[in-house]
């Protein structure tokens, strides 16, 4: 990774055309000039230069950032603000926080994993659904609850099917969110590659390093590249994900394999041509925005009743630890996704991502829409 003076020369070549601004969710949300890319180059340029300092109030302005990319799709300057911004997180981690704390993802997703694990040994969504209205009096607190309740749900169970026909090899990488909380995305996967006759290579994968990227700690997403480099450097025909995230992240390790990285429904498109009657909408992750035509060909292709909502390709504001940081502007934007699916007459709210499943359905909860938001993969699956 570069450093932050590597990039003085990109900054300088924004022309503050603001075509970021016409763009950025956060931006639509607040209308702070600060939060676009051209009022975050401004910032770095005054830090470059030793106006400003490595403060908190500095790290708080520029970790208003979705990473959704969006900026970088359209800047007519070519300036990689997401780049950017890891270079700047790694530069303050190390003048602000010279010790180490790269252990604390991996603790909060055990954490969650196993508060998830207790909640469906004991069944508590059994009382959650009997006391649903009650709940929903008690505000952001009840929101969350329902929440966590809708994610602990297993809508898909593991059904092994034995198919001896080995048309293709693939190495499954395993996403933390599927790993820890939510194995319903993984059953579904695993029962329609066998389906298929795909023969599945497991291994025991660490995290993508998405959160060590987007936070600043190089020296973890290094470590975390090597390690899956290295299992992943293996014959096969493709190298599948469950998480437009991981996809996206494994895209970024830069190795011989990149080219054998694939979407889960992009694969199923690959091995059966089914059509789906069902009514559907569909939210594009930003990780895979740069498959967005290819996408939307096959959701079109697959399904006969698919409805666009409107702004299918903007960010829902989950983003991982944005949505913890900044919980307001987080909930205006998943709440502003909400409302265009409402707009929809769609049954069905499908995606590609654990984290936009969580935002969207965080949204429509809010807003007391019901709607079933799944995988894709995981609808596929219940509907084959």
């Amino acid at each position: 990774m570069k450093q932050l003076k590597d990039y003085e020369q990109q900054l300088k070549t924004c022309s503050k055309c603001g075509l970021c601004q016409s763009v950025c969710p956060i931006y639509k949300v607040t209308g702070k000039e600060t939060i676009i890319s051209r009022g975050k180059f401004n910032l770095l340029l005054g830090l470059l230069k030793g106006d400003l300092k490595f403060t908190k109030n500095m790290d708080n302005a520029l970790s208003l950032c979705l990473n959704c990319k969006a900026c970088d799709d359209f800047c007519p300057s070519s300036i990689k603000t997401t780049e950017i911004l890891c270079a700047f997180k790694n530069q303050y981690r190390k003048f602000c926080f010279p010790f180490k704390y790269d252990s604390l993802f991996f603790f909060k997703m055990f954490f969650l994993g196993l508060l998830f694990n207790l909640y469906r040994v004991f069944n508590f969504s059994f009382l959650v659904n009997k006391l649903n209205s009650f709940i929903k009096k008690f505000g952001s607190l009840g929101e969350l609850l329902l929440l966590f309740d809708n994610i602990s749900r297993i809508k898909v169970k593991r059904k092994k099917t034995k198919n001896d026909t080995k048309k293709l090899k693939v190495i499954y990488f395993e996403g933390c969110f599927t790993k820890y909380i939510n194995p319903s995305t993984k059953n579904a996967l695993l029962n329609q590659l066998e389906k298929h006759g795909v023969e599945i290579i497991q291994k025991k994968f660490d995290c993508c390093g998405i959160s060590a990227l987007y936070s600043g700690k190089k020296e973890l997403f290094e470590k975390l590249k090597e390690k899956n480099s290295e299992l992943l450097n293996e014959d096969c025909n493709y190298i599948v994900c469950d998480c437009a995230s991981c996809l996206s992240t494994l895209k970024e390790y830069k190795k011989d394999f990149s080219s054998k990285l694939i979407d889960i429904f992009e694969l199923i498109s690959i091995l059966e041509k089914k059509k789906f009657n069902e009514k559907i909408t569909y939210h594009l992750p930003c990780h895979l925005r740069d498959k967005k035509k290819e996408i939307k060909r096959l959701i079109k292709n697959n399904f006969i009743n698919y409805e666009e909502m409107d702004d299918f390709d903007v960010c829902c504001g989950f983003a991982g630890d944005f949505s913890l940081k900044f919980p307001k502007i987080s909930e205006k934007i998943s709440q502003q996704k909400a409302k265009n699916i409402q707009k929809t007459t769609a049954d069905y709210v499908l995606t590609s991502c654990p984290g936009c499943f969580v935002g969207l359905t965080k949204g429509l909860i809010h807003s007391n829409i019901n709607k079933n938001v799944l995988n894709i993969i995981e609808y596929i699956d219940i509907n084959s």
